[in-house]
């Protein structure tokens, strides 16, 4: 035998070996390969995909499972109505003095009592002092999408609309837990069943099944993929305004024991481009909501004559002892303030509210915003225009709820003076950035075209006396016959748009902002730019001549 068949018989055995290693290697790969692509059989485990409790069930919020639970009874779901305030409908409140359950939409204030029954169950639980509304309730009035499902149970939420990925598939196909063939399955889609795609990916979709569950699929099981419109199951009535064709020009009449109606004639004597009248013709006597009226048929009739709107005044500040939050917090007292209110605007033909409750501690204010809702609603169906009357914006005012006002209401007007008053330090009443800054600040809540600035047209003369600090409110043309008077210094300050009068005298400090024609254009200028809804005047008959050329030339241009 040569020595080269001899090496050949001696390799033999290693190419075997190295042979049979890459034949194992081989089957070892395509055997991995079929078990990776082969799908898995095995069923999800749906007690534990969905764990709830029992009288419980698991929310899914846009296809997402959420930490929240629902109370289940009798098949149906109930949700923390705080939950349903912040999440779904702010508009929905509870009264815990009356046990009402309270819901408003643009025409319709919906009332639940304990024993109200909707669809065959009550339309709320109270679960020692938790408030659970009926999910299907809540839909009434909310354009949102609830299914429920039982074993196990769980609801599923749909709440985002506009444009939908809806998709269905061939033959039988599997959805399961995970983007992945191995992954357990949920539940089988037939053809016809359809799908809403709720996140598109590479290789697997996450889809919303008919039957309530929320999984992937594979893009290969999936066919008519389709874009659609989807706007809601349900559409709510929408928030519309009763408005004047032009600019609002504003002015509040103040009066008390009388209706105005006397002084009228006067006091507009030299009124230009007056649109509007507040009288403060309606006090809050009392927490039930009972009316102190001063309304008067010949004012409006004047008024009217003169092509002018009345929109009566009704305020809280003239009349002691009313508990904020007794007035506004319980039902059946808001619907007996604002019945009379319409009651008074029917009579004496008024063609709008004005609102001015004041100094309201913050526990009172859900009950507020309530308020103005509900009344919102009684003005729309009269065709009656309803004014708001707030501070300029500030952490202590927030539970005025501007926001909101500014979507029920036609008009969110800004007092914006008082920046200082008596019992303050001395200073402006309503200097130039005072005026801007709570504009600005009202408009990152409220749409311009709802927003109406209101000037002062009086200030105060300070007394510093030793290191006593009076004041007292004089006119503007008060307060300009005093500055006028040798014994005064007058200096304009830039910075804050007005004149500053000063004057000492045996000791005493005298101290003047004025609010003038020089101090009323400079206003108008600041506030030029953002196109508001209108101006106004804090008040009737403490004008100076000037101001209503000034104002209506303003609006006008």
């Amino acid at each position: 035998m040569s020595s080269t068949n001899a090496k050949r018989n001696k390799n033999l055995p290693v190419l075997v070996v190295a042979a049979l290693i890459l034949i194992v290697l081989v089957v070892g790969i395509i055997y991995e390969l079929i078990h990776m692509n082969t799908p898995s059989a095995e069923r999800a485990d749906l007690g534990k995909i969905y764990p709830v409790s029992e009288g419980s069930a698991v929310v899914i919020s846009n296809g997402v499972l959420s930490e929240t639970r629902a109370v289940w009874e009798a098949k149906r779901a109930y949700l923390d109505l705080s939950i349903v305030q912040k999440e779904l409908n702010s508009r929905f409140y509870w009264d815990s003095t009356e046990k009402l359950l309270v819901v408003t939409t643009a025409s319709e204030v919906a009332t639940a009592a304990s024993d109200t029954i909707f669809e065959g169950g009550p339309v709320f639980l109270n679960r020692e002092d938790t408030i659970y509304v009926s999910l299907d309730y809540v839909a009434q009035y909310t354009n949102i999408q609830v299914d429920s499902f039982s074993n196990p149970n769980r609801v599923f939420l749909r709440t985002q609309w506009g444009e939908s990925t809806r998709a269905d598939v061939a033959e039988t196909a599997q959805v399961r837990t995970e983007a992945d063939v191995k992954s357990p399955i949920l539940t089988d889609v037939e053809p016809g069943s359809g799908l809403l795609v709720m996140e598109q990916g590479e290789d697997w979709d996450k889809v919303y099944t008919k039957d309530g569950y929320v999984g992937y699929i594979s893009k290969e099981d999936l066919k008519d993929v389709r874009t659609e419109t989807d706007e809601g199951p349900s559409v709510q009535p929408e928030y519309t305004r009763t408005t004047l064709d032009q600019k609002v020009f504003l002015v509040w009449h103040q009066v008390f024991e009388e209706s105005g109606v006397n002084s009228l004639d006067s006091l507009l004597a030299d009124a230009k481009g007056l649109n509007v009248l507040a009288p403060t013709w309606f006090s809050i006597k009392d927490e039930e909501g009972n009316l102190e009226s001063r309304a008067n048929h010949d004012y409006v009739q004047k008024a009217h004559d003169k092509g002018i709107q009345i929109w009566a005044l009704v305020e809280n500040i003239n009349i002691e002892g009313v508990d904020a939050e007794k007035l506004l917090n319980v039902t059946s007292h808001r619907t007996n303030l604002i019945n009379g209110l319409i009651q008074y605007a029917e009579e004496y033909d008024l063609d709008g509210i004005n609102v001015d409750l004041e100094k309201l501690p913050s526990s009172a204010g859900e009950g507020y915003i309530q308020f103005i809702r509900e009344l919102s609603v009684a003005c729309r169906k009269r065709g009656l225009i309803l004014s708001v009357d707030n501070y300029v914006p500030s952490a202590w005012t927030e539970h005025y709820h501007r926001a909101e006002q500014g979507v029920v209401a036609d008009y969110v007007i800004i007092m914006a003076y008082d920046e200082h008053y008596n019992g303050s330090e001395a200073g402006s009443t309503a200097s130039v950035d005072f005026v801007r800054q709570g504009v600005e600040d009202t408009l990152k809540e409220v749409p311009a075209e709802k927003v109406v600035t209101a000037f002062p047209f009086y200030t105060r003369l300070w007394k510093t006396e030793g290191a006593e600090l009076t004041s007292e409110v004089k006119s503007m043309d008060e307060a300009k016959a005093l500055a006028d008077s040798p014994e005064y210094t007058v200096i304009w300050q830039e910075e804050l748009g007005q004149n500053y009068a000063e004057m000492d005298q045996d000791g005493t400090t005298y101290q003047i902002w004025l609010e003038d024609e020089e101090s009323i254009k400079a206003k108008l200028e600041a506030v030029k730019s953002f196109d508001l809804a209108g101006l106004a005047g804090w008040k009737l008959g403490m004008e100076s001549d000037s101001v209503w050329d000034l104002i209506s030339n303003a609006l006008q241009s």
